[in-house]
């Protein structure tokens, strides 16, 4: 766990990787401990059965806090603060580009749909211009 703070508290990766490394090394020896505990202790036409029920009793509750947490947050004041972080963040960046919603700031940076297209020179004559979407005259068919 140390090692685990460690890494976020510096922000290092390799001490990420071990601390995690760690925990799992650990998960796993807790977990052949416990297996071998009911296999000494529990009668072999029995052992399914009690494997099961250990099973059950380790991760039931190791899932079902984290559900609870997020129906706890989602009914609480956590989705009003996410709530009223989102609108905060909405009115500073409204707030921040008045030249998107100001019509007097609009003529300094016109959409572009108003701007004007450059046009393209008239092909030299005889020489052929490949037809594009992009290049073609208004009202010539597009060649697929």
């Amino acid at each position: 766990m140390l090692i685990l703070v460690t890494a976020v508290h510096t922000a290092s990766a390799p001490a990420l990787i071990i601390s995690a490394l760690l925990a799992d090394t650990g998960q796993g020896m807790g977990q052949l401990g416990g297996l071998s505990l009911l296999n000494t202790v529990v009668p072999p036409h029995r052992l399914a059965e009690a494997n099961a029920a250990l099973n059950i009793g380790g991760y039931l509750p190791a899932g079902l806090l984290p559900v609870l947490t997020g129906y706890l947050s989602a009914t609480t004041l956590f989705g009003a603060t996410l709530a009223a972080l989102a609108i905060v963040g909405a009115l500073t960046v409204r707030t921040s580009k008045p030249h998107l919603t100001d019509p007097a700031r609009q003529k300094l940076h016109p959409p572009r749909s108003s701007r004007p297209r450059a046009r393209l020179p008239p092909p030299a004559a005889g020489h052929p211009v490949p037809l594009s979407p992009y290049n073609r005259r208004p009202g010539t068919r597009r060649i697929p």
